[in-house]
């Protein structure tokens, strides 16, 4: 089967991880690229594997293919002729081209002569415009109107309007270092991070790629049985992930995939994709919502916010999380049964199914009246905390307030839970709301990353250095 060479991208801090989740796909000999800032895993392999990644990969946010490289231009002329050079026809539907709108322009010059990108886009632009309706312009001298030839620029407007309401092609990336170019094509017009379990979400929560990523690097699902507790839950992503992850379900089925544009592209192969789609409802059928548990799992979420716990709650909802029968063997039967807690009548309460329980209120109330109810279970703490982006003296009281509380919470309480990971705004030593003094405790940095263009610190409790 032909291999083509495509382009995977993550978030930066999460490329390791990544390339670490393409081997258990089969895909080796990857390149990461960063030296250009784009952030992009490179490999070579056939469209089945990629099409697996669509449906499986959990870190993975988007997907180019590559339709040239080693393009040659450094002047507004030579880039016009290296354009020619395109196989185009390979990529894009030019053939019918009048049930598309043309695809989006993304240029990106680095240390080029080529560096006015506006210049680079607006030129392709008008080039696929010629290129897809060439009998049109070949045709044009005989277009009269008021016996004067209709202007090229005329016509190209009506077109465009036309197009208006016509299926978006995926977009096309030109990217240049010095004088040297590659042409990436887009596979999908949705974005990839979307897992498709979370319509409602906040301000300021993550999305499912980086909560993946960091479910990964926290090595929790390594351990024999899992008991996470989400204080600042917001819509749920880290402990939707997580059950996702540990149950192996697709983030995208089979249905989703036969509907996105890769497959109206002239690279794509239906026969081999119909033996994908064959192959995937098979295992759909087989995923049931009967679930036989191999290990004990509890999740617990809650927050002090009714909104993010409504969030929580309908997209469990949205999930079918609610459908989900977990069965066990009549041991594990018994111990659950035998660690039932008795709940306080006065605290909200949702149980989402056998595993999973939602609370609101503050992760104080919430630790004593719910979670160190469980004897036997030293729970995890992993949640993403408030940032105190707020200027306002009151926001950045209660936030300087809330991380003192946490690390009072944890020096008294930490023979009660487990691991404990936070992921927390990066501050610097001198700032006043800097996490890591407030709560006057040893913290180890696993990783830092932008989330929604805040830079963040992923961090673990060293609990050896509590005094």
């Amino acid at each position: 089967m032909k291999k083509f060479v495509f382009y995977a991208k993550s978030n930066p801090a999460f490329l390791s991880s990544l390339e670490k989740e393409f081997s258990h796909f089969g895909i080796e000999k990857c390149i990461t690229l960063t030296k250009i800032r784009l952030n992009y895993i490179k490999f070579e392999t056939t469209l089945p594997k990629v099409w697996n990644l669509f449906a499986y990969s959990r870190l993975l946010e988007d997907v180019k293919i590559e339709m040239a490289k080693g393009v040659s231009a450094s002047s507004e002329k030579s880039f016009k002729i290296c354009l020619k050079s395109i196989p185009f026809q390979q990529f894009l539907p030019i053939e019918k081209c009048q049930d598309y709108q043309l695809p989006k322009i993304k240029a990106m010059c680095f240390r080029s002569e080529l560096f006015h990108e506006k210049m680079i886009e607006k030129i392709t632009v008008n080039y696929l415009n010629k290129y897809a309706n060439k009998e049109y312009f070949d045709n044009e001298k005989k277009l009269k109107v008021n016996e004067e030839t209709v202007k090229d620029e005329e016509r190209l407007r009506d077109l465009v309007e036309k197009r208006e309401n016509l299926k978006e092609l995926p977009r096309l990336d030109i990217v240049f270092q010095k004088d040297r170019g590659i042409f990436l094509l887009n596979m999908t017009t949705t974005p990839l991070y979307k897992h498709g379990y979370k319509i409602y979400k906040n301000w300021g929560t993550l999305r499912e790629t980086y909560a993946a990523a960091l479910i990964y690097e926290s090595k929790i699902l390594n351990n024999r049985d899992l008991y996470l507790w989400d204080p600042f839950c917001g819509s749920g992503t880290i402990l939707i992930e997580a059950l996702m992850i540990l149950l192996k379900r697709p983030i995208r089925n089979y249905l989703t995939l036969k509907d996105e544009i890769f497959t109206e592209l002239p690279f794509h192969d239906n026969k081999a994709f119909d033996v994908f789609l064959k192959e995937e409802k098979t295992i759909s059928k087989k995923q049931e919502f009967d679930i036989l548990l191999e290990r004990d799992i509890h999740l617990i979420g809650s927050d002090i916010d009714s909104k993010s716990v409504d969030s929580y709650v309908k997209n469990c909802h949205f999930a079918n999380l609610y459908k989900f029968k977990f069965k066990e063997d009549e041991e594990k039967k018994l111990q659950r049964e035998r660690s039932q807690i008795v709940i306080n009548p006065n605290i909200y309460h949702e149980k989402v199914n056998k595993i999973i329980d939602i609370f609101m209120g503050d992760f104080e109330s919430i630790a004593t009246n719910v979670v160190f109810k469980y004897d036997k279970k030293k729970f995890t703490i992993f949640s993403n905390i408030p940032y105190g982006e707020s200027q306002e003296m009151s926001e950045r009281v209660k936030i300087k307030s809330l991380y003192k509380r946490m690390g009072k919470f944890f020096r008294k309480y930490s023979n009660f839970v487990g691991d404990v990971f936070i992921i927390v705004k990066k501050r610097s030593k001198k700032d006043d709301l800097n996490f890591q003094n407030l709560t006057e405790m040893k913290w180890e940095v696993i990783s830092t990353f932008f989330n929604n263009g805040i830079e963040v610190e992923f961090l673990q409790l060293n609990k050896t250095k509590i005094e």
